[in-house]
Order: structure tokens, then C-alpha cells, then sequence
């Protein structure tokens, strides 16, 4: 099946709106690097891998398993209503649950207290965001608008507010609150005001039910990233200090931000990967071996550039207070290939071959391997260990995903 030129165009467009995006986001970073110093920026960076985790559960796997389904039913309108309704009750239920749970484990946990306003905010922020069924329904540029105006908004917040070094959990405060702006916002997408005009679907518990065990599948993908977030975070703070944090996080932000624009390509393209992987295996295989080259070269050149002008990067986006991550930022540079090709084969290959429990496997491992490693590495080597424990993850898990697929390719031939 061959994608129509404007389905591309959306593509494209919408990558562009999120590389505006990520640039926001970038000038917001130097801005709470420099404004926060390096302790409590690692602070601000923990809150962050805590609310974005919870947010990932709260969205439930709709990001990807939500998008499979509007597209399969692309055409019969009255089912899609109830897919719409049964989604994102279903939702609501799951953010519920999550925010009743951090706050009961957030009062247990010392110090932290803080950190549950960005894990609410987030969490019910994605439990309303209905950007999986713009998203399938091909609007992908109304998403990518969407998240730019509320990440804007929340930028200009947080340069009003942030004034000093102790606002670090009001700055992750904010930061968190980009869900809920994105959730307003594409309320008023024509057909979602059309849905929530007429009268709403009750919650039913059968379609509830089928919606849940639908995003149980793409669950643990979509929460893996975060969760290996903060997981790794955690054990760094664990075993080191909030500096140590503070040196790990920023670097692995830039990096994080350079990467971003890969995954905003790969989420864009999604939809359309699902109906050509299903229909046309063997034409497709060709094409993505294509992209696929493009996916290691480029992002092997964009690693060896980081490499190369990683102490000029540290010094001008991070400041000076920052000199020690310069290392830290070489030693993730080597991850951002593995990364990225992990995320085009999960999101390009395997999601839409229904290759979810393959995902989940490769990316336990890979987050084992790392747990361990940090608490190796890290009383060793500081900052440098965990990056270093970070890479080592990153290759292994791509390792495993290749194999896999190659696995499958074969018994489809």
C-alpha cells in the first residue's frame, strides 16, 4: 500500500512543529540548568522521570495500541465512537489508580512530598489527552500544534515563576503541566468537540475491559522508556548524590533533545506503517531496509559531531558550573545510534507486526543490565558510570532487537 503524497506532507509538517517543539525546549533547559545549578537541577530532573513515568501509565499504551485501532476502524464511524469513549474512560480509571498510589507511597517517602504535584499534573493531564485518536484519525499535524502551543505555554510559565534554585519542584511542576494544556487544546479538534457534544457513552465495562487488554499490550513499550528513566535515575541518586544527578541529567537532556526529532519522525510515521506492514510485508521489508541505513548514518553522524564538539555544547548550553559532564556527554554520544535504530525497529517494525512481548523482553533485559551496571559503575566512575551504564543498555537492547527481527523476517519469507 502506497502512502499518499499529502499523508507525507502531514509527516513532515508535523516533524517540523515538533522540532520547534524541542527547540523550545531545549532554550527552557539552559534556562533551569543555569538557574537551578547543577544539585537542584538533578532534583528537577528526578521530579520529571517520576511524573513522566506515571503519565506513561496513565496513557495506557493508546499512544500506540489506541492508533491501531482508530485506523482499523477508520471507516465505520459508530464503532469509533464507542472506541473513543471506551478509550479514554478507560484512561481515567488507569490515572486514577496511579494518583491515588503515588500519593499514597509519595507520604512514605521523605523529602519527596514535593514531587507529587508533577506526578498529578502529568498523570491527569494524559488520562484527559486524547491525542491518539487525532492521531489516527491522520490529523497528526493538530497533534504536533497542539504540543508546541502547550509546551510554549509552559516554557513562559516557568521563565515568570523559576527564579531561584529552590523552585526546582515548582519548575517540574509546570513542566508536567504541558499534558494537561495538550488535552485543552485538541478538545477542540472538530470531531472531538463532535463526540463530546452528543450525548457521552456511559463507561461500559465490556468495552472498558477490551479497551484495557488492548493497551496492555503496548504498556510496558510505551511506560519502558520512562520508567528506565527513572529507575536509572533513581539508582544514581541512590548510590551518589543530587551533583552526581545533576551532571547525569543534563547531559543526558541534550542528548535526549538532539534525539527527540527521531522519535517525532517515528511516532508521525506510525499510522501509515500499520496498514503497509499488514498488507504488503514482502515491499515493505525493501523499504524499511532503506530507511533503516538511514536511521544508523544519520544518527552516526549527528553522534560523532556530538563527540566531537561535546566540550563547546556543554560550555555554551549548560554553562560553566557544568565543566564535568563534557565526559558525560562523549559517553552518550556512543548511545545515540543504538537508541535511535532501537526506536525505529520497535515503532516501525515490530509495534505493527504485533511483536509487542518481543519489545518487552528486549527492553527488561536491557533495563537489568543497566540497573546493575549503575550500581557498578557509578560509585566508581560518578556521572561517566552511569552514562556509561546508560550506553551499555542501549546497545544491548538494540542487539536483541535485531535479532528478533531478522527471526521474523525469515518465518514470514
Amino acid at each position: 500500500m502506497t502512502r499518499p503524497k499529502h499523508e507525507w506532507s502531514n509527516v513532515f509538517s508535523a516533524t517540523v512543529l515538533d522540532a520547534i517543539s524541542i527547540g523550545v525546549g531545549i532554550c527552557l533547559q539552559i534556562f533551569l540548568m543555569r538557574k537551578l545549578g547543577v544539585s537542584q537541577y538533578g532534583m528537577y530532573a528526578y521530579g520529571c522521570a517520576l511524573g513522566f513515568f506515571t503519565a506513561a501509565i496513565a496513557d495506557f499504551g493508546s499512544s500506540y495500541a489506541g492508533v491501531r485501532r482508530t485506523v482499523a476502524l477508520s471507516n465505520t464511524p459508530s464503532l469509533l465512537r464507542s472506541l473513543f469513549f471506551s478509550v479514554q474512560w478507560s484512561k481515567l480509571l488507569v490515572a486514577g489508580i496511579v494518583i491515588v498510589a503515588a500519593f499514597t507511597f509519595g507520604a512514605l517517602m521523605p523529602g519527596r512530598i514535593p514531587m507529587l504535584l508533577p506526578i498529578l499534573l502529568g498523570t491527569l493531564g494524559t488520562g484527559l489527552l486524547p491525542a491518539w485518536f487525532v492521531s489516527g484519525r491522520t490529523r497528526v499535524v493538530q497533534v504536533a500544534r497542539a504540543w508546541l502551543m502547550a509546551r510554549a505555554l509552559c516554557a513562559a510559565s516557568i521563565l515568570l515563576l523559576v527564579s531561584q534554585p529552590e523552585h526546582a519542584a515548582l519548575a517540574a511542576a509546570l513542566t508536567l503541566s504541558s499534558p494537561l494544556l495538550a488535552a485543552l487544546i485538541l478538545h477542540r479538534d472538530p470531531e472531538v468537540r463532535r463526540l463530546l457534544s452528543r450525548p457521552w457513552l456511559v463507561p461500559d465495562v465490556g468495552e472498558m475491559s477490551k479497551a484495557l487488554r488492548s493497551g496492555s499490550a503496548a504498556l510496558p513499550i510505551a511506560i519502558f522508556p520512562s520508567m528506565a528513566s527513572a529507575a536509572l535515575q533513581t539508582f544514581v541518586l541512590s548510590v551518589s548524590s543530587a551533583s552526581v544527578l545533576g551532571l547525569f541529567s543534563a547531559a543526558d537532556r541534550v542528548r535526549a533533545a538532539i534525539q527527540g526529532i527521531y522519535l517525532a519522525l517515528s511516532s508521525h510515521a506510525f499510522p501509515g506503517s500499520v496498514g503497509s506492514l499488514i498488507e504488503n510485508a514482502h515491499g515493505t521489508r525493501r523499504s524499511l531496509t532503506r530507511v533503516a541505513l538511514l536511521a544508523i548514518l544519520v544518527p552516526g553522524l549527528v553522534a560523532a559531531l556530538m563527540a566531537v564538539l561535546a566540550e563547546p555544547i556543554v560550555e555554551v548550553v549548560m554553562g560553566d558550573a557544568y565543566e564535568g559532564a563534557v565526559p558525560v556527554f562523549q559517553v552518550l554520544a556512543l548511545a545515540f545510534v543504538p537508541s535511535a535504530l532501537a526506536l525505529f525497529i520497535v515503532t516501525q517494525v515490530m509495534i505493527p507486526l504485533s511483536m509487542e512481548w518481543h519489545c518487552i523482553l528486549a527492553a527488561s533485559l536491557g533495563l537489568l543490565l543497566q540497573c546493575v551496571l549503575v550500581a557498578w559503575f557509578v560509585p566508581w566512575q560518578g556521572a561517566v558510570g552511569a552514562a556509561l551504564a546508560f550506553a551499555a543498555g542501549e546497545a544491548f537492547v538494540m542487539a536483541t532487537l535485531i535479532g528478533m527481527v531478522r527471526r521474523r523476517w525469515r518465518a514470514i519469507n
